[in-house]
């Protein structure tokens, strides 16, 4: 968020964020999916802490293994300039999954991945310690 806030600050635009929830195959796609919608809510609540006046959003249902042709489609309806994407880690080792390689391959805008290496690896536990303190004891 904080990248997509520092670009649309430089060119003076509009912040969209979609958040997407997937709604499982054998229920219906306007089901109310209680905790995930609510997570999905939450993130565009603090997206507009911190873009401001700028940030609007929505909640946007997918079936699974659409929300990559989803995403690309709402930047094409929207006329984006381009599209920020979280890179996931697993074990600290980057995740291109299929929504963002979807968003890739139809690239229907600018796409910049953000990632945060740094916080995956010591979430993972694969963090290189800081070098002993010269003179302490080994």
């Amino acid at each position: 968020m904080v990248t997509a806030a520092k670009l649309a600050s430089k060119r003076r635009r509009a912040i969209h964020v979609i958040a997407v929830v997937t709604v499982p195959s054998h229920l219906p796609l306007d089901a109310p999916l209680g905790p995930q919608e609510e997570a999905a809510q939450s993130k565009i609540e603090q997206a507009k802490l911190i873009g401001g006046l700028r940030v609007s959003g929505h909640v946007h249902r997918v079936r699974p293994n659409q929300a990559g042709h989803s995403i690309a489609e709402e930047a094409r309806q929207l006329k984006a300039s381009a599209l920020v994407m979280g890179l996931r880690y697993r074990n600290g080792v980057p995740l291109y999954g299929k929504a963002l390689q979807t968003v890739l391959a139809e690239r229907p805008c600018r796409v910049i991945i953000v990632g945060e290496p740094e916080k995956a690896r010591s979430s993972a536990g694969l963090g290189i310690p800081p070098p002993p303190e010269v003179g302490a004891p080994a």
